[in-house]
């Protein structure tokens, strides 16, 4: 027969590995989703500015303005 103290200790152990590993995950796929979210903002924001700065001629030739 196993003690109290021993199933105490193995419950409170198991709980607790339990609690961080779902805490680790969580953080993990949080900071995952924000990370993407940054990037795409900012590969929006790349591509608006590029966007702005190409003009299409009349007979097909793309040019880029270049603010100089």
């Amino acid at each position: 027969m196993k003690s109290i103290r021993f199933r105490l200790t193995a419950f409170l152990l198991l709980g607790t590995l339990a609690l961080t590993f779902i805490s680790t995950a969580v953080l993990y796929f949080y900071l995952r989703y924000a990370f993407v979210r940054q990037l795409d903002r900012s590969l929006e924001t790349q591509g608006s500015m590029l966007a702005a700065a190409v003009q299409m001629n009349l007979d097909g030739k793309i040019s880029f303005e270049t603010g100089s």
